[in-house]
């Protein structure tokens, strides 16, 4: 069904029961519903856009049939992706002076936790957050209607705490829900296959990507089986299923998928929607990872543009893929413009999210690959004391030391005492050397915080260079167990 025939519809309506106004609307917007239920979003969108309008014209604002109409648009704008519009229509209905007289106490609550969800797809976590903890913090649930709000309330909040980073949290949170909903609503059901959805990608950034692969799989399937290949929700459990695909390493398999379903989002939500971009970016990665460097440019490029736009430059999603396009430049040879666009990544993630958060972590990484710091610094001075091969756990944290440029250094001071800890804790040998030579180098940021340039943090670390030298050199003859031991015999190597 077409615009055009819904229109000539109700005309139609109009001709054989001569309807009034309300009629006609009314008429519209069960049409706007019934095009959502089947997927066909930019349809409905457009109507319930008419709808809204007509209806504040002929009701004023703060009507019942107005706030209902605008609690519909903001759905349709949220799954298209057009996160400000829904986030200003979705507020327009909660803060409305006749909303809980209009639309009762659960409606509201209802729309807020909405309002919560678009917030946390916005990025403006702290505020997804304040709302969640509000609405739970307010709510005793006694009936099944309530109960189905609470679980609802608690998933925005889950889904907020994986975006703020807290996954242990997040994990423990998505049980709880998962079991409610598949008890409430039923284990085959849209709203529990989304918080099963959710649960997945919180092990999926945790490291667990066989638990993560298993859930998204039988997610996906039930979504197919319930809606059919080409909806909008097998489509997405599909671009979650090529994400944990690609953290797997099957990167052909990742690609194939993708190939599939960012053509079936485009012409779904559209070209600029949300998801589509996300999957244009994981694609460009894919291809990145896959060594076909022109072709991922051609997607990476003008997705992470659109994104930019779309959401803003500190938005998580938009931070990660800001700093796969850096590691793509550089694998392109454009060393210069890579440094900067990561280095202006890392340093809004760390801002806006935290130097523990993984996206934090994943652009230190790359950034680490970009240009000589204090992660080459250290390796060479372990070169230098006759340390050839460094296979004890403190190396895992030299891949995610930032490069000298960072003018703080906090992320490295970070990782420097995480470093010591994990020497101590696991008893490698030459501990002692190792953690001092570590403490020096945190204790220097310490010391010098307020570095602005980069010529003033080499000089920093200049001074300190043949201190560590020393202790790296004193440290030899000191390995803890016998010459044969676990790390191999001493002098050479561990």
């Amino acid at each position: 069904m077409r615009l055009s025939e819904l229109a000539a519809g109700a005309r139609r309506l109009a001709r054989d029961r001569n309807p009034d106004e309300l009629d006609i609307l009314d008429e519209l917007q069960r049409q706007a519903v019934a095009l959502q239920q089947l997927g066909r979003f930019r349809e409905a969108e457009a109507i319930a856009r008419d709808v809204c309008e007509r209806r504040s014209r002929q009701h004023g604002d703060g009507h019942q049939d107005t706030l209902n109409a605008r609690l519909l648009h903001a759905g349709l704008l949220w799954q298209l992706g057009r996160l400000a519009e829904a986030e200003s229509q979705c507020r327009r209905v909660a803060e409305a002076p006749t909303a809980v007289a209009c639309l009762g106490d659960a409606k509201v609550r209802s729309v807020r936790i909405t309002h919560a969800g678009i917030l946390a797809a916005f990025g403006r976590l702290a505020e997804a957050e304040r709302v969640c903890l509000e609405i739970i913090g307010a709510m005793t649930p006694a009936t099944d209607g309530d109960m189905r709000l609470a679980l609802r309330a608690r998933l925005a909040y889950a889904d907020t705490l994986r975006e703020l980073g807290k996954l242990a949290e997040s994990a423990a949170l998505y049980q709880v829900v998962v079991r409610g909903m598949t008890d409430t609503y039923g284990p085959r059901d849209r709203v529990t296959l989304v918080a099963r959805s959710g649960r997945a990608l919180t092990a999926c950034a945790a490291g667990r990507l066989a638990e993560a692969a298993a859930e998204i799989d039988e997610v996906t399937a039930a979504h197919e089986a319930h809606s059919g290949s080409g909806s909008v929700d097998t489509l997405a459990a599909r671009l979650n299923r090529a994400h944990v695909l690609e953290k797997l390493g099957s990167l052909t398999e990742a690609e194939a998928e993708l190939r599939a379903v960012v053509p079936g989002l485009a012409a779904a939500l559209g070209e600029t929607a949300f998801r589509t971009l996300a999957g244009r970016a994981m694609l460009g990665s894919v291809l990145a990872d896959l060594g076909r460097l022109d072709e991922a440019a051609a997607e990476l490029r003008p997705a992470v543009a659109e994104l930019t736009r779309a959401l803003g430059h500190e938005h998580p999603r938009v931070l990660l893929h800001r700093g796969r396009l850096a590691a793509l430049l550089r694998d392109r040879g454009e060393r210069q413009e890579a440094a900067a666009e990561c280095e202006a990544a890392l340093r809004s993630s760390i801002s806006v999210l935290g130097e523990d958060h993984p996206v934090t972590r994943e652009l230190n990484a790359i950034y680490a690959t970009l240009a000589p710091g204090p992660s080459a610094l250290l390796f060479g001075l372990l070169f230098l004391a006759g340390i050839d091969q460094v296979r004890h756990p403190v190396r895992l944290a030299f891949p995610f030391l930032p490069a000298a440029k960072y003018p703080h250094g906090l992320a490295f001071r970070a990782s420097a005492e995480e470093a010591v800890t994990m020497t101590e804790k696991r008893q490698v040998p030459n501990k002692l050397s190792l953690s001092r030579a570590y403490r020096r180098v945190a204790a220097m940021f310490r010391r010098r915080d307020d570095h602005r340039t980069t010529d003033d943090y080499q000089r920093a670390t200049d001074h300190s260079r043949e201190d560590m030298r020393r202790e790296m050199r004193k440290g030899q003859g000191t390995w803890e167990g016998s010459q044969g031991g676990p790390f191999g015999p001493m002098g050479g190597g561990f």
